[in-house]
């Protein structure tokens, strides 16, 4: 009821609307129901201001990406994200993927998709096994895909030592290491001794976390995510003050479906410095 009414081209009084009736809200749980700092405005503003924009869009008979400033590439590059898995759920039939708990397991799970989807990077989500075994697994993926942009993100499951212990190990091997360890002060523990970028959408998902992340030099890439961020024109904000403070963009998977992913693929092919493939 606090936007019913309100004209869809006014987007700023949509924001204010929501903000005005969350007030005081401090509730970390998000949206997915996960545990978050994102900004609960930013997180229950997000759909309706993609779906106002794609509204604005069919009234003036322009795609989305022109209402952010237009195209900048015709093609918006993509990670293989693999996991470890089962080759089935208990009791079900196998999947067709099969099983990856291991390095071949994972090359395979790797092979597959970019076969099919025409991946350029690759991610594995890491934070299950022992970090030598992870480290085997990158390595493998490196043997098989040589070039190939490489990312391991164990979801902040590490502590600092374990986490210097890995960057140290796959220099010249990862692209980048995500969310090694938790917190602002230990990434930048971690960032001071790290051979690679770390990059972060676990210690940086609000907007009042971007600058004592500078100043403590804890990230050196955001992944950005317009579900946390507030929607795609509070995402191209995100973008001008990584570009500012010299910080590598790329964009979080969410847990989203197709128009999500459509709402993700605008913003990307019209953001200039979004350095890395999306997630």
């Amino acid at each position: 009821q606090a936007i019913t009414g309100l004209d869809v081209f006014s987007l700023n009084r949509i924001r204010a609307a929501i903000a005005a009736r969350l007030e005081g809200d401090t509730a970390a749980v998000g949206t997915a129901g996960m545990i978050t700092t994102a900004s609960a405005v930013d997180q229950v503003f997000s759909p309706f201001e993609v779906a106002c924009l794609d509204v604005q869009g069919h009234v003036l008979g322009r795609p989305v990406s022109d209402l952010l400033g237009g195209l900048v590439r015709d093609a918006v590059p993509f990670s293989a994200y693999l996991f470890y898995k089962w080759a089935a759920h208990p009791g079900a039939e196998p999947d067709a993927y099969g099983e990856a708990l291991d390095p071949d397991g994972l090359v395979a799970q790797a092979r597959r998709i970019i076969d099919e989807y025409g991946f350029t990077a690759i991610k594995l989500k890491g934070g299950v096994f022992p970090p030598e075994e992870e480290m085997a697994a990158i390595e493998a993926l490196a043997r098989a895909f040589p070039g190939v942009p490489l990312r391991l993100d164990p979801n902040a499951a590490w502590t600092p030592q374990t986490s210097v212990k890995v960057a140290s190990g796959l220099a010249g091997i990862l692209q980048y290491l995500e969310d090694p360890t938790p917190g602002l002060d230990g990434m930048a523990d971690v960032a001071a001794q790290s051979p690679m970028p770390l990059a972060t959408n676990m210690c940086v998902v609000a907007f009042d976390q971007l600058a004592p992340a500078v100043a403590k030099g804890s990230v050196k890439v955001v992944l950005s995510d317009h579900h946390y961020w507030g929607g795609l024109q509070r995402s191209r904000l995100l973008a001008g003050i990584c570009d500012t403070f010299g910080l590598g963009l790329s964009m979080h998977s969410n847990s989203h479906l197709g128009i999500s992913l459509a709402a993700m693929v605008h913003l990307a092919g019209a953001t200039p410095n979004l350095t890395y493939a999306c997630d």
